[in-house]
């Protein structure tokens, strides 16, 4: 999308995050789980044995498929139902913010496909607040999601600052986000700060 080579170490994963708000539209009416099962792909088992499933793993290969979806009010630990998926999904705190408005992506394969994906703007300061939630064995995450967040704000401060701006100004949690620059390299942060002051 912005036209960049990003390093294998930046970019690699084998997750697949799909996130979904429940009180979008009923989906298609596909079954999701059914045909994740018929394809090779696993349910992840829960920590609480008694909850559904909310990660799936092919049994070859290794990628897995964790479904999502936004954590409002007081938040519930339970997974939440996907109405129309047939799945169930974890719900994660700050999610609202970066799925909403997303744009067309594709992913690079032989034909191509179409993805809807969070605008970058919106996931690198997504990325700065979830860096701050980190806790301390996930040491190597959170300078993963520091270094995504800072390789993507260069990026836009060059590119796109609008981008930035509109993305800052949507922010409901601006005190998180500037607690997560505080990780990020002190001339980003400070073209950032400028960029969205203005």
């Amino acid at each position: 999308m912005l036209g960049l080579r990003w390093e294998r170490a930046l970019t690699h994963t084998v997750d697949v995050d799909v996130a979904r708000d429940p009180a979008s539209p009923n989906g298609s009416g596909t079954q999701t789980r059914e045909q994740l099962l018929r394809v090779g792909f696993l349910e992840v088992p829960e920590p609480d044995s008694r909850q559904p499933s909310t990660s799936f793993m092919l049994k070859q290969g290794g990628v897995r498929i964790d479904f999502l979806t936004p954590m409002r009010g007081k938040g519930r630990r339970k997974p939440v139902p996907l109405a129309g998926l047939g799945v169930h999904a974890t719900a994660l705190r700050f999610l609202d913010y970066l799925i909403e408005a997303p744009v067309v992506g594709v992913v690079l394969s032989r034909y191509g496909i179409l993805v809807r994906v969070p605008q970058p703007a919106r996931f690198a300061l997504h990325k700065l607040i979830v860096a701050t939630r980190r806790n301390p064995t996930e040491e190597a995450k959170r300078q993963k999601d520091v270094w995504q967040a800072e390789s993507l704000i260069t990026a836009l401060l060059d590119r796109r600052p609008d981008d930035l701006r509109q993305a800052w100004e949507a922010l409901p949690w601006r005190r998180q986000a500037r607690r997560g620059l505080k990780m990020v390299e002190e001339t980003v942060r400070q073209a950032l700060l400028e960029v969205v002051a203005g």
